[in-house]
């Protein structure tokens, strides 16, 4: 099988080191505040991004999740020489509110190209997957996890089934509940999205569910809150047309109803979008293409658990090349975070509403460095959003970090 970083690395440039960070406001179609995001000063901002990778190797498609005080960072890293490099799965945890960190550890560490990881954390156990093609025939999605805050892992397992190529996959957690969509295929069946979930912390996952209505580029993201469980992805219809799906999962996995599955936009390029869920509240985000072939952030936002949608708003008006969005919702406090082409290179750029959705502060530029800057990934613990992105300002590519006060 040839081996293709499929993660959103764009272009690599050699850059200088990083600027003071200061504040790029906007105005957008969603109603933004007049006042600073967080009415602190740029100095106190610019102290706050670390390097957690520090070394020569490619560090990239960086994701964090929290549980309290610590805060857990997993990325891919290139491995070997240069004529046989190869990716494995690199892991830290923070015990102090991002303040300091353990080293790295190989999660992965074997000779299959493994990639795409993801995270998620619920009380003491942190859940990782990651995509490996350690079979040499096909990917796998495969999956550890550790009770203890990070501090020990069971062995890996493997989710998806044998002789299916699987990728793309996405976890996420609630209480005792873990749950992981990727996209697989087989001939049988094409391609389709395959959901499984674990109530007992991922001791055990059940036989999974499949999706129809994929394609290869398929992006499948889930959500999940409460009884509900919901997911969104990318695909083109037989006549070509991108379509964003939504399928809403009750607790019993086999429940069906008229609000299952909908198509709830369209697009031309891209597509790739992120769920995100509190109580009542489904929050959908994604990047595409608009009439003037300039790529913009959409949204969608439901206060009746996906029964019914707003209207497709444009959320990132005033940037035209936008995408890899990511959120994270914690009651009213909503964070919005991608890449855009902000000033002749790759930004990262956030935005927050204190009312779920409703209206925001004003859009930040967050990286403000001469690199390209990309891959964001978000969460909220306590009082502190902890942001991590891929960044090549120091001449390879880095896992750079900030945690902000909110």
């Amino acid at each position: 099988m040839e081996r293709v970083l499929l993660f959103c690395t764009i272009v690599t440039m050699l850059a200088s080191a990083m600027s003071v960070l200061n504040f790029t406001i906007v105005s957008s179609a969603i109603a933004f505040a007049e006042e600073s995001m967080y009415n602190i000063s740029s100095s106190d901002f610019s102290n706050k991004t670390k390097n957690l990778s520090q070394n020569l190797e490619d560090s990239v498609y960086a994701q964090v999740s929290t549980s309290g005080e610590n805060v857990y960072i997993v990325w891919q890293e290139s491995v070997g020489s240069d004529q046989a490099k190869d990716y494995d799965i690199f892991f830290i945890v923070s015990r102090d509110g991002g303040a300091t960190f353990t080293d790295p550890i190989n999660l992965s560490n074997n000779k299959g190209f493994s990639e795409h990881p993801q995270i998620s954390a619920s009380r003491n156990n942190v859940y990782i997957v990651w995509v490996d093609d350690n079979n040499a025939n096909y990917r796998e999605v495969l999956f550890r996890k550790s009770s203890d805050n990070g501090r020990s892992f069971e062995p890996a397992s493997q989710l998806s089934k044998d002789k299916v190529d699987s990728f793309n996959a996405e976890i996420d957690s609630y209480d005792s509940n873990v749950y992981v969509v990727w996209n697989e295929f087989q001939n049988n069946y094409k391609n389709n999205i395959f959901f499984v979930e674990s109530r007992n912390n991922g001791t055990l996952f059940d036989v999974g569910k499949r999706f129809e209505a994929a394609d290869k580029y398929s992006y499948p993201k889930i959500a999940a809150f409460g009884d509900y469980k919901y997911v969104v992805w990318n695909a083109r219809n037989s006549n070509s047309v991108g379509e964003i799906f939504f399928e809403k999962i009750a607790k019993d996995l086999n429940e069906s109803s008229s609000d299952t599955r909908k198509i709830i936009a369209n697009y031309m390029v891209d597509g790739e979008s992120k769920v995100s869920a509190w109580y009542n509240k489904v929050l959908i985000f994604w990047t595409a293409d608009n009439s003037n072939n300039s790529t913009q952030v959409y949204s969608l936002k439901s206060d009746t658990n996906g029964k019914k949608f707003t209207d497709k708003q444009v959320f990132s008006n005033h940037y035209f090349d936008s995408s890899n969005v990511e959120s994270a919702i914690n009651n009213k406090e909503l964070f919005v975070i991608w890449q855009d082409n902000n000033s002749g290179n790759q930004e990262i750029l956030l935005a927050r509403s204190r009312d779920a959705g409703s209206t925001f502060d004003d859009i930040m530029d967050i990286s403000n460095n001469d690199g390209t800057s990309e891959c964001p990934s978000i969460a909220i613990s306590k009082n502190k959003l902890h942001i991590v992105w891929e960044d090549d300002t120091l001449g390879n590519h880095e896992v750079f970090y900030k945690a902000l006060t909110i």
